[in-house]
């Protein structure tokens, strides 16, 4: 039985055929995606071309593999980064890159209403930073009002590209966990903060545990990219916390290393753990029961 493993990053998307009784690598394939806008702080993306490279990269995969059977797959990406779709499932508007800061002064209006202290032991996330979404929200509010009285569904890069292959849309709180829009204890969406955002529930998408089938690939999609059998899409997570699975991180006191566009150091625990200097954000793992504590830098990876 192969398995697809799908990480969409923050300037490229990587897939690659596994066979899953040994987890030998079969094939590879790799898309790189340019950025649409990237002034005055503002860093955006067409949404389509993630899955255009979803759909290139998977069928790079299969060729170099010289199979075009797969069961199931599972996708890893980027978090913060999003996209907002109408009520007929189109873009409204570019998707917005987790390194875009245009809502750094939204920053400064949510940390004054809800507290720091409120913010973390909610969400887990010890600042508010311009990365999060519910801060890119509020400013499009604020700023873009005809785009915002559009939005049907609010969705995660992860999401998007569970939404493209099987049009139903899933979530889950180990991509979800550092939006702002997410109660980390409880496993769910942050009511207060939905309501101070002026955010309807029915527009995110429904919340499963990493490593639950949502659906099955469309047969036009399948046939696109190449699949030869029916393919089962699972829930995945952040890259992070997939990455830490990867690695062997899946019991506490466990470390792992990651360098990607970002630099984090992620480690296993069985609860939240809040740092009472506020430095530490605390993410879900996508192994039920454990948790992220996780170091990070936005810029530790991008500049290599």
């Amino acid at each position: 039985m192969n398995l697809l493993g799908i990480d969409a990053g923050t300037t490229g998307l990587k897939a690659i055929l596994f066979k899953s009784e040994t987890g030998k690598e079969l094939g590879s394939g790799y898309v790189e995606y340019s950025f649409a806008d990237s002034s005055k702080g503002h860093v955006e993306m067409a949404a389509e071309n993630w899955f255009e490279a979803l759909k290139q990269a998977s069928r790079t995969a299969l060729q170099n593999a010289g199979t075009r059977e797969c069961a199931a797959l599972a996708i890893s990406s980027q978090g913060e980064s999003f996209v907002l779709l109408d009520q007929y499932g189109e873009s409204i508007r570019n998707a917005i890159i987790w390194l875009d800061n245009r809502s750094a002064p939204e920053c400064t209006v949510i940390e004054r209403d809800f507290g720091r202290e409120q913010i973390y032991h909610m969400t887990g996330n010890p600042s508010v930073e311009p990365a999060w979404l519910g801060t890119k929200l509020l400013h499009l509010r604020r700023h873009e009002p005809e785009n915002f009285a559009d939005i049907a569904h609010i969705l995660l890069v992860g999401d998007y590209l569970l939404y493209r292959l099987t049009g139903q849309f899933y979530g889950s709180g180990a991509l979800w966990c550092s939006t702002l829009l997410y109660d980390l204890k409880r496993r769910t969406y942050w009511d207060a903060m939905l309501d101070y955002l002026e955010v309807k529930k029915s527009s995110l998408p429904i919340q499963v545990d990493s490593g639950v089938v949502v659906g099955r690939v469309q047969p036009d999609i399948a046939a696109e990219i190449g699949f030869s059998t029916p393919v089962l899409v699972v829930s995945g997570g952040m890259d992070q916390a997939c990455g830490a699975l990867g690695s062997g991180n899946i019991r506490q006191n466990l470390i792992t290393d990651n360098t990607g566009t970002s630099f984090n150091l992620t480690a296993t625990t069985n609860e939240p753990v809040f740092d009472p200097e506020f430095r530490l954000p605390c993410q879900l793992h996508v192994i039920d029961g454990f948790y992220l504590a996780v170091a990070w830098s936005s810029s530790g990876g991008v500049l290599l």
